[in-house]
């Protein structure tokens, strides 16, 4: 009976959970010592010899390791052992465990303490009808098959068949340790023998133990010739080796050993071994299993790559909110025979270990993102040249993630990928601070950690940060000091961008105009019944609100306006008469009359002519392989159009704003604004140019407004655009040799090589540059001139490469310095798509990972993972 203070009481009294915890210690003093009896007590020597070679090494006993070091093993074919190994492990694996799993599973944990002195014994394991193995009373080891010095003398049918399949496997490419006493060590000559004939033949059987630094024969170790020490406890001695090894390879027992090794062989190959059946069905088990990974890589790689979470609220199968991971295996299993043959034993419960659990989600996706990331590497070290791209943003957690981007060449000397330019998105760095100190810091670790020589730098990307750009303490400021030759380059957008913002900001009429726009768009977004309206007039382009820091990309806001000035009339009369709000109506009219304003009208049309020409320019260099020809005939091209547009351009926006004001019905004319008195004192001379009494507000508008916007911008140009120029000085040369003298030629190199030139160290000998720059004038066909990209690739495909060394250096290291920081904006894209208000725990292992299979190159990547 309930106590009149427990009533309404929704949690155990202090009483209760006393008894709870009384029950539980119970229970667990009961179940301890259970697990004697799959384990037996070792003597003094053997115990304390097995820890010290798993300690050496470093041998994990959980489900990853089985799963790599043999073939996927099948859960139904899972032997005594490798269930106890999961129950010691705590349980890593996916499975559902029966009660008696569980039982002993707490036997363990209170028994971990004496784990060190407990060795494996024989286990009777019951198989069911469908899981056909051997069969009977098993003796089972936990064996590492990479090492002979850990295979025990009496291996099991199916370990030994294991190994025969693999074969021996000779360690040549290591430094091996010399003995401390006899000064000598191993030798990979040992594993070759001169023939009769003179000629020298290889010891397929010899093989090397790292763990403990000694040969063993890999037939006699298999077969049970334990005669020698080849074939137990290993041979070292290395003065006598040749000797020895000689002998044995002569000997009877060796003779029988190598018989036995290949009458397995070739019956393992004809599958036609004893217990063929037996084996024919752990082969289809095994073809299975892999089949069934296959098709949960190929379901992780697709959420990953859609940015689509993993998980759900249930981790069950056929439950709702189960997630999307196993949601498309329900899905996969309606149609796929193996995939439905998978879950049906799940459902059943014939088998425990079913992979579909988070561990194994996160097992697939770590292996995913670390296949991109060595692939993208090796291909970053066989180019040698890089350039670094970096950039922060802060995520939906508050923390600021730096985008690590490598630019690089390739020279065409990895297999499937052609010579060109290639960026790729590495992974994202939490980083404490946004200074350029803590920056540059954290750069050189990470560079480090993918042992990327910070040497072979040659260019940075950077915005036009004060703390990335910054001549003295900025990153480019501090990484040239340890590397001069890796060069800086602003990106050439976010340039353009800083421009428009200049431009927009160097008159109050251009400030106007956009606050226009703005209010705009703000009216209608307001409501949806205020947007029904606008989209009766305006059925094309709609209004777009304005980024603060994309400049470019409000040529789209300007756009609609500029081509539907009549239909954003009619809507905004049609919102003033139908609404009750004295604010929404006065808003309505007084956008309705900055519309018919002509001198609004005029700067509609020469915003949007500027804001289109600079969005193509930004737009073209957002490439890949943008370099810098094209920022170059970029920045002259618009220079060019900005000196002609100075002269012309009023006139074609009034020719414009006159078509745009008949279809409003309003005059085309300036409306004359009041001249501002200002306060003179007595008998103060007048300044002539003062006087603007006379001029009238049509050329006002010109001078002050049309003209001040124009020259803001080429005058922005010249001072943005500077390290531009001078990397131009540096390289321009390469882009039209064939029209240049020998002796320019050589002064450009000598340039090029003092550039190139750190230490003792350099990258081209100018001289020698010339001298091959001369003759290819006449190799080179004329579509080739003019294009680094063109001449890489012919001088690549052709096969003279090293033919042409200097000028092949040259090229790759022009080609690998940055124009644009595009690569990561758009890494920024997919942070927020990954990184959501839903997945905003996501941990920063997972995050890179999932980022890692959005590159562009995923495919090719993701195609060299198999399971082994």
């Amino acid at each position: 009976m309930n106590r009149h203070r427990d009533i309404g009481r929704h949690y155990p009294s202090g009483s209760q959970k006393r008894a709870l915890q009384s029950k539980r210690q119970e229970s667990a003093k009961k179940q301890r010592g259970a697990i004697d009896r799959y384990l037996v007590q070792a003597s003094a020597s053997e115990p304390q010899q097995v820890v010290e070679q798993l300690q050496t090494q470093n041998y994990e006993i959980n489900q990853e390791n089985v799963l790599q070091t043999h073939a996927p093993p099948p859960p139904a074919l899972v032997t005594a052992s490798d269930e106890l190994v999961d129950r010691l492990d705590g349980g890593k694996s996916d499975h559902r465990p029966s009660s008696e799993t569980i039982q002993n599973c707490s036997e363990c944990n209170d028994n971990s303490s004496d784990q060190d002195d407990l060795i494996l014994k024989d286990v009777n394991m019951t198989i069911s009808d469908s899981d056909v193995h051997d069969g009977g009373q098993h003796q089972y080891f936990l064996v590492n098959f990479e090492d002979p010095a850990f295979w025990p003398d009496c291996l099991s049918t199916s370990d030994r068949d294991f190994l025969v399949m693999k074969g021996a496997k000779q360690i040549e490419d290591m430094e091996f340790p010399r003995d401390c006493e006899t000064k000598r060590r191993f030798s990979i000559n040992y594993l070759k023998r001169c023939l009769p004939n003179g000629q020298i033949g290889k010891r397929q059987w010899l093989v090397y133990s790292k763990s403990k630094d000694c040969v063993f024969c890999f037939c006699c170790k298999l077969f049970a010739n334990a005669n020698c020490a080849l074939a137990s406890d290993g041979f070292r001695d290395w003065k006598n080796a040749s000797v020895r090894l000689s002998e044995h390879e002569r000997s009877e027992s060796h003779m029988t050993a190598i018989k036995e090794w290949l009458e397995l062989e070739l019956r393992l190959d004809k599958k036609c071994t004893v217990d063929k059946i037996n084996q024919q069905i752990i082969n289809e088990e095994r073809s299975r299993w892999r089949s069934v990974f296959e098709r949960l890589l190929a379901i992780v790689q697709f959420l990953a790559e859609h940015n689509m979470a993993l998980r759900g609220s249930v981790d069950k199968l056929y439950e709702p909110h189960n997630g999307n991971f196993l949601g498309l295996v329900q899905l996969i299993a309606r149609f796929d025979p193996i995939m439905q043959e998978h879950l049906r034993r799940v459902m059943t419960g014939e088998i425990h270990d079913h992979y579909l659990g988070n561990r194994i989600q996160n097992e697939l996706i770590s292996l995913m993102g670390n296949k991109v990331q060595s692939t993208i590497i090796k291909r970053i070290k066989s180019a040698k040249y890089f350039s670094v791209i970096l950039d922060c943003t802060p995520d939906i957690s508050h923390e600021e993630q730096m985008s690590l981007t490598i630019r690089y060449v390739s020279d065409g000397s990895v297999d499937d990928v052609p010579p060109g330019v290639y960026e790729h998105f590495i992974y994202f760095i939490v980083v404490s601070e946004s200074t350029g100190e803590n920056l540059t810091n954290v750069l050189l670790e990470e560079l480090e950690k993918l042992g990327l020589d910070f040497a072979d730098i040659r260019g940075q990307g950077y915005d036009n940060g004060a703390n990335m750009k910054g001549e003295k303490s900025g990153v480019q400021a501090r990484l040239r000091e340890i590397n001069p030759r890796a060069l800086f380059s602003p990106c050439a957008c976010h340039s353009y961008n800083l421009l428009l913002g200049d431009m927009a900001k160097c008159c109050p009429e251009g400030m106007t105009f956009f606050g226009i726009l703005q209010r705009l768009y703000l009216l209608f977004s307001g409501s949806g019944k205020r947007w029904k309206i606008l989209r009766q007039f305006v059925t094309d382009l709609t209004p777009k609100p304005l980024c603060e820091t994309r400049w470019e990309c409000r040529v789209d806001s300007v756009k609609a306006v500029r081509y539907q000035a009549g239909n954003f009339y009619d809507a905004l009369v049609k919102l003033s008469e139908e609404t009750n709000d004295p604010k929404t109506r006065s808003e309505t009219e007084s956008l309705a009359n900055e519309l018919k304003n002509f001198k609004f009208l005029v700067s509609l049309c020469f915003w949007y002519d500027l804001l289109f020409r600079i969005n193509t320019v930004s737009k073209e260099l957002q490439g890949l392989t943008a370099d810098f020809s094209d920022a170059l005939n970029g920045l002259e091209g618009i220079c060019t159009w900005l000196t002609d547009y100075r002269q012309n351009g009023f006139s074609s926006s009034l020719i414009n704003a006159r078509e745009i004001a008949e279809d409003l019905d309003t005059e085309p004319v300036f409306k004359a604004t009041r001249i501002r008195k200002r306060r003179r004192m007595f008998d103060y001379e007048q300044y002539e140019g003062e006087d603007v009494g006379g001029r009238n507000a049509q050329e006002d508008f010109r001078i002050n407004c049309f003209n001040m916007i124009v020259d803001t911008a080429i005058a922005s140009l010249q001072r943005r655009f500077e390290q531009l120029r001078n990397h131009n000085q540096i390289f321009g040369f390469i882009y039209n040799f064939k029209e240049l003298p020998k002796s320019v030629l050589k002064s450009c190199g000598k340039n090029l090589e003092d550039v190139l030139t750190h230490g003792e160290s350099r990258d081209v000998d100018g001289y020698m540059l010339a001298e091959e720059m001369d003759v290819l004038k006449y190799v080179f066909p004329d579509s080739v001139h003019g294009d680094l990209r063109k001449m890489l690739t012919f001088l690549s495909i052709k096969g003279r490469s090293f033919d042409f060394p200097n000028l092949w250096i040259a090229l790759r290291i022009a080609l690998t310095i940055p124009v644009t920081v595009a690569s990561g904006e758009r890494s920024f894209s997919k942070l927020k798509l990954i990184k959501t208000y839903l997945r905003s725990t996501m941990c920063q292992d997972r995050l890179r990972n999932m980022a890692c299979g959005h590159t562009l190159h995923r495919e090719q990547c993701f195609s060299g993972i198999r399971f082994q």
